[in-house]
């Protein structure tokens, strides 16, 4: 597929190769032939891609068929990926259960929940596991050998030898229980962790609109059920659907392997090898058939839940029409369609764009918007939310009316080039995540009989859409025409806010439950009971983690590694240079110190780093801006942030950050676009193009109320303990939307608003707030400082007395309620704490750690929550957990876990456990454009790295005791939920209840 990759020309070798034991750059290379057999696989092809100096391999497992790709690199972060073809005939969510019961134990590894417990045995770099439409993927990365090899044991004996318990179906599937566990009077409830998933992913309007959109978009074929669970069908999967599925589909003749990075493939074989050697070939029946073609297009109209916290009842409708497009494994269609759905939609300069967005038919796309390459058969939509109901008919009209234009005029070459430096630059990009990145990419049109190494290179994908283009000068029109325009099968789908949409959800589930426990005999009952007590009681016992594979903490290293930084002044304007392998890219950042910002503009900021590289300037409208910026740059943004004192948390300021990229080429005409945005901009006369942009971000904000409500419980929950907490939640919070939500509304006089953006423009840009971060190749260094010297010439000086905020900040605990009828629950509790550098932090880190572990059995084990944890951030300890069942009984196990703590009811394997667990996340690998910027950022020295890297190394079990006593035992904690309105009844009058934004 067309991702965001990064490349690195080299020569291109003729020999084929593989790699012995050694790492890095100083693997030795051999020689081998096509056919030879390498561990039991042979040897089909090699291809090398000179963009990231990797060597692919395809190989065939000689027994039982099963496919693998090696790419061989210098890459230290390998990766790998077991995909099977999961092709779901329902909406029980058979496949999403078997992901998750697959990691709940296996035959070499009979130990309750490996998976989470490898979570603190591991330094992995990620691992995970997801189920798509038609695929299941298990995958992991690290940079360490033994690391890798454990968690290939685990995960290979976890697909193909799983216990798959049915207590373990009960836990992570569903179940029926009784909210009184022995007490069959009480409510009898459905339990389980994916089923409290699906309805937290249900609960949203997005979510819900894709989903109804496959639906109707592939009505005969696998991607037309719901591969994650439909709440409502899930209770009717059966543990025998489970193994049945498993039996099917995790075979090794149905499976995709692909390994990444320095260390041999022929480890990897050989294990594989031995995990298989039960198998023989298997003709699995999960090929996707063609979905059968429309003769005309369709129409359908649902409901789905309002916005849940406005309380607004203006129309909030969403439309979209969407089109069954090309067959993925049709790389060049799939390419050419990739880009054109960015030239149809993305920014000022689409033409949907204009006809839809900036015409406020709506407010914003559809979620699902733009080409999707993420099933056999592709799709393509657009639509928009926020629309009113009279103007749902002029949304198709306008939608073919665009089509028809861009594909009789086609595009401005000017704008195709634009697009195509987004792509090319971005493969240029070095991320740490590549080959994660890269294997996702190539799985999804592998499963479907396209050879990966048609997959592997994008450089080759965009020269070849290159040649396409150059072939056929009407490419991307006769795309329109083709894909679209003449394709029937168009489904048009409206989806009508209804404000009791969950409440009936609720009450359906409820009525289905009351029947069901109508309809129990005496031995249902028992059962019921008996097999609830059964799960309890294995959840209660501890789990056997000594038959794991683990690393210890000897394993990490006690040192780290300074990043080499070049502090010098320019213009007397402090710089930090720091010399990376970028690939050519340099990437710009530049901090404002705005600590002394007025108070009526503070918290217009968020509004302010939205729009300031969207309005255009004096000299270029924001059409020319965004092409601009597409032409010239990599990236192009502006964004907030909040200094704390790392001795002090109650001392902070705002900043400003304004971030780019550019190869070296183009570094004057990304200095002229800033210099253009800091003297000349934003271009606040323009009130219709403001207010576009304006609906986009209230659209933005409240889409997140409603789907994350994790993120907000959060934030509002911090900001009664400190006063960036509080400063952080007025900017990304509730407040900020309460501020935005107005804006957008018929007839707000927005000129009171352009005279605050006026105010912060003129505010901000002033040369002595500044401090530079420049991070390139070392070469590179001299001239981008003469381009940067130049653009600070054009910046003018002013004044700039620090102001500290905070010191008169008084904490705050309280309990929130924010009630939604999404019948799901985001539970938050907040502590106060210590700074960075105070001697606590370092422990108290390792100590949250052992705290989740305790968490984690409780509240998603026991619980069905989906998620849980706990936390440490300067100033507080956070506890949370979402899509949760429950509320007071979570808040009063966050209580019980402190006490837990405190009793030092936990032992010295937990503490090392916690340690390589956060070493994990400490150690990850930073991309060159990353390294060294967030230590700077934070005023931190190495040396106070290295302080709080040894505090965490050392800290041991008494000292975390004294740490929880200290920090918990005595104090308050702000709590903040956001949860279904069906607990109110239920609520405790300390409770404030938020039942209205304003």
């Amino acid at each position: 597929m067309l991702r965001v990759l990064s490349s690195k020309n080299r020569k291109h070798f003729r020999q084929r190769r593989y790699t012995t034991s050694k790492r890095g750059p100083e693997r030795i290379l051999k020689k081998y032939q096509l056919g030879d057999n390498i561990s039991g696989y042979t040897l089909e092809g090699t291809k090398y891609v000179p963009e990231k100096n990797i060597t692919a391999y395809m190989l065939t497992h000689t027994k039982t068929g099963a496919r693998h790709l090696h790419l061989d690199c210098d890459d230290t972060n390998n990766v790998f990926m077991k995909t099977f073809k999961t092709t779901p005939r329902d909406s029980t969510g058979v496949a999403h259960v078997l992901e998750h019961t697959t990691l709940c134990g296996s035959e070499k590894y009979p130990v309750k929940d490996p998976f989470f417990n490898m979570l603190k045995r591991s330094l992995k770099t990620e691992m995970n596991a997801w189920t798509g439409g038609d695929f299941t993927s298990y995958i992991f990365s690290t940079e360490n050998e033994q690391d890798y090899k454990n968690l290939l044991s685990v995960y290979a004996d976890a697909v193909y030898h799983p216990k798959l318990e049915p207590l373990d179906f009960m836990q992570e599937g569903h179940h029926l229980e009784f909210e009184e566990i022995d007490n069959p009077e009480s409510n009898l409830i459905y339990k389980g962790v994916v089923f409290n998933e699906m309805k937290g992913a249900l609960a949203d309007s997005g979510s819900l609109f894709m989903e109804d959109t496959n639906k109707y978009l592939y009505p005969t074929i696998t991607y037309g059920v719901n591969s994650g669970g439909d709440p409502e069908v899930i209770p009717k999967l059966t543990y025998e659907d489970l193994v049945d599925f498993h039996k099917k589909h995790y075979h090794p003749s149905n499976s995709y392997t692909i390994t990444y990075g320095d260390i041999s493939m022929e480890n990897h074989l050989e294990k594989l090898d031995v995990v298989m050697s039960d198998f023989d070939k298997y003709s699995p029946d999960t090929a996707v058939g063609d979905e059968t073609r429309w003769n005309e297009s369709r129409s359908h109209e649902i409901t789905g839940p309002a916005s849940t916290l406005t309380g607004d009842d203006k129309d909030d409708n969403m439309v979209s029409l969407t089109w069954l497009t090309n067959n993925l494994t049709d790389m060049d269609k799939t390419v050419g369609m990739t880009v054109l759905g960015y030239l149809l939609l993305e920014g000022p300069n689409a033409p949907l764009y204009q006809k839809l967005i900036e015409t406020h038919l709506g407010n914003n796309y559809v979620p699902n918007v733009g080409y999707s390459s993420h099933s056999r058969e592709t799709n393509f939509v657009v639509g928009l939310q926020g629309v009113q109901q009279e103007d749902i008919p002029a949304i198709e009209e306008t939608i073919i009316a665009v089509l028809e234009e861009a594909c009789e005029n086609g595009f401005d070459p000017k704008r195709i080039e634009a697009v195509l430096n987004i792509y090319e630059i971005s493969q240029k990009h070095v991320t740490t995540s590549y080959g994660m990145n890269l294997a996702s990419s190539i799985v999804g049109s592998w499963i479907h009989g396209f050879h990966p190494f048609g997959a592997v290179s994008v450089e080759e994908m965009l020269n070849k859409l290159k040649q396409n283009m150059e072939a056929d000068p009407k490419y991307f029109q006769n795309l329109i025409k083709e894909q679209l325009l003449d394709n029937k099968h168009r489904l048009k789908l409206v989806m009508k806010p209804d404000t009791d949409y969950s409440k009936k959800v609720s009450e359906k589930e409820e009525k289905k439950l009351e029947q069901v426990k109508q309809n129990l005999t005496e031995s249902n009952i028992q059962q019921i009971i008996e097999d609830a007590n059964k799960l309890q009681e294995r959840q209660n016992t501890p789990p056997d983690v000594d038959k794991l594979p683990k690393l210890t903490v000897k394993d990490i290293n006690r040192e780290k590694p300074e990043v080499q930084v070049i502090y010098e002044t320019l213009d007397n304007i402090k710089l930090n240079i720091i010399p990376q392998p970028t690939n050519g890219i340099t990437y710009f950042r530049t901090a404002f110190d705005i600590s002394n910002i007025p108070e009526e503009l503070l918290n217009y900021v968020p509004l302010f780093t939205n729009i300031i590289t969207e309005l255009g300037t004096v000299n270029r409208d924001h059409r020319q801006l965004a092409q601009d910026i597409e032409t010239n740059t990599g990236s192009f943004s502006a964004s907030y942030n909040i200094y704390r004192n790392p001795k002090d948390h109650n001392e902070y300021y705002p900043r400003l950050i304004f971030s780019s990229s550019a190869l070296q080429r183009k570094i004057p005409d990304m200095f002229s676009i800033w210099e253009d945005i800091f003297n000349n901009g934003p271009l606040l006369s323009d009130l219709d193009n403001l207010l576009t942009n304006i609906m986009m971000i209230e659209s933005n904000m409240q889409e997140s109320i409603n789907s994350d409500g994790l993120s907000f419980a959060s934030s509002y929950a911090m900001s009664g303990i400190h006063g960036a907490g509080k400063l952080s939640e007025e900017w990304g919070g509730i407040t900020q939307y309460e501020l935005i939500a107005p804006f957008v509304e018929e007839g707000y006089d927005l000129n009171s608003v352009v005279q605050k953006l006026k105010d912060l423009s003129e505010f901000v840009f002033t040369k002595c707030k500044m401090e530079l971060f420049l991070h390139c190749e070392e070469s590179e260094i001299e001239p981008t400082k003469q381009h940067l010297s130049k653009f600070l010439s054009s910046i003018e000086k002013a004044n700039n007395d620090r102001k500290l905020y905070g010191k008169d900040f008084t904490p705050t605990f309280s309990k929130t309620y924010f009630p939604s009828p999404a019948g799901i629950n985001f539970v938050t509790s907040v502590f106060p704490s210590v700074p960075t550098l105070h001697p606590l932090y370092p422990k108290l880190n390792v100590l949250t750690k052992v705290i989740t572990h305790y968490l984690h059995v409780e509240l998603r084990e026991k619980g069905s929550a989906y998620g849980c944890g706990c936390y440490t951030t300067p100033g507080a300890v956070s506890f949370y957990s979402y899509r949760d069942p429950n509320v007071e009984k979570t808040i009063d196990t966050y209580k019980e876990s402190i006490d837990w703590a405190c009793s030092g009811k936990f032992d010295n394997d937990d503490v090392d456990n916690a340690k390589i667990a956060i070493f994990s996340n400490v150690d990850k690998p930073v991309s060159p454009s990353n390294k060294g910027y967030m230590r700077i950022l934070s005023g931190l020295s190495h040396d106070d790295i290295m302080r709080n890297r040894i505090g965490m190394l050392d800290v041991n079990k008494k000292e975390l005791v004294e740490v929880a006593n200290e920090v918990f035992k005595g104090n308050n904690a702000n709590i903040a939920v956001f949860g279904s309105d069906k607990n109110l009844k239920d609520l405790s009058d300390d409770w404030k209840v938020i039942d209205k934004l304003k």
